[in-house]
């Protein structure tokens, strides 16, 4: 059974799929008996390393950094956000780091290693900072539903143009925190499984 699910965004992206009184015949079965939990964490691995999110949020601080130059260079505020950015460029520097030690490994015949929690969960955070940033350049522009002074939608989008899609972006960010597995477990994994505590 296939539930949609709308998220924030107002997009359908998601389901929620519910199999019952479904047989597999063993011909067709994954692993030894009893090892479908393993099978499952190994698939979380390869999905968690595919969720750092590395690629888009170097195409977004692209973005920004664009925005950003489009704010008036005196402001108190756009010197804070440059900071922000050029620390969010060291955070994403240090991910790719991580991410091209995890997809050596599995180059090498290695499956991804527990480490692949890190690069999801500080994958989702970064794209969910650099959103927070673009969100913040556009100011009310970015106002998912903007309204015309007569309460009807405007004929033209207010400036920037990229507003929108980033807003768009910014609300189905906030999914990431909880697809491939929450921060919270991915918090219990590295805990466990990477420091060992």
């Amino acid at each position: 059974e296939i539930e949609p699910i709308n998220s924030i965004d107002g997009h359908h992206t998601l389901n929620r799929v519910r199999f019952e009184q479904v047989r597999v015949p063993v011909t067709q079965r994954i692993g030894a008996e009893g090892e479908g939990w393993t099978v499952a964490k190994g698939l979380l691995n390869h999905e968690r390393t595919g969720l750092a999110f590395l690629s888009l949020s170097q195409r977004k601080l692209r973005i920004a950094r664009s925005a950003l130059a489009e704010q008036p260079q005196h402001a108190a505020e756009t010197m804070a956000l440059r900071r922000r950015l050029a620390r969010l460029q060291i955070e994403i520097d240090a991910l790719a780091t991580t991410e091209l030690k995890v997809l050596a490994e599995t180059a090498g015949g290695q499956p991804p290693a527990d480490s692949a929690s890190i690069l999801k969960l500080k994958g989702t955070q970064l794209l969910q900072a650099i959103t927070e940033v673009l969100i913040e350049c556009a100011a009310y522009a970015a106002l998912p539903y903007p309204l015309s002074e007569d309460g009807l939608p405007p004929r033209e989008r207010p400036e920037p143009k990229y507003a929108q899609a980033e807003m768009a972006q910014y609300l189905i960010a906030r999914s990431a925190s909880i697809a491939g597995g929450s921060d919270e477990i991915q918090y219990g994994v590295i805990a466990k499984h990477v420091l060992k505590l």
